[in-house]
């Protein structure tokens, strides 16, 4: 299967996917792009991998926001946003969904203000 150059799309393994659901998958990136902004950060950023704490944690509110926005979209998508680099899959969303989540339970006041704030920026 020949796949050409789409606009925005830098790994050719996610222009099926684009392909399936265009619309989720932009806002998803659109998201994905807040997030990184709200976190002073480039959206390349998300997808290195880095251990580096702002890094992690605006990737893990990305997937936790992804996943509450767009309720149609699955795990697997919502890696794909992040890359192979990070080696994300399905666990690796349902982990970001889950830490954000504890934090916003023991009401963390950083995380609730960071995720308040991106969802205002939205």
């Amino acid at each position: 299967m020949t796949y050409y150059a789409a606009p925005g799309v830098k790994d050719l393994k996610m222009l099926p996917l684009l392909l399936t659901c265009p619309l989720r998958l932009q806002q998803a990136e659109e998201i994905a792009k807040v997030v990184a902004k709200y976190h002073g950060l480039e959206r390349i950023d998300l997808n290195r991998k880095c251990r580096n704490s702002q890094i992690v944690t605006a990737r893990q509110q990305a997937c936790y926001i992804i996943r509450q926005r767009l309720t149609g979209i699955s795990l697997n998508q919502i890696a794909s946003i992040f890359g192979t680099a990070v080696n994300y899959d399905h666990a690796a969303v349902i982990h970001c969904d889950k830490t954000i989540k504890n934090y916003l339970a023991v009401n963390d006041l950083s995380t609730v203000q960071d995720i308040a704030n991106i969802k205002i920026m939205l």
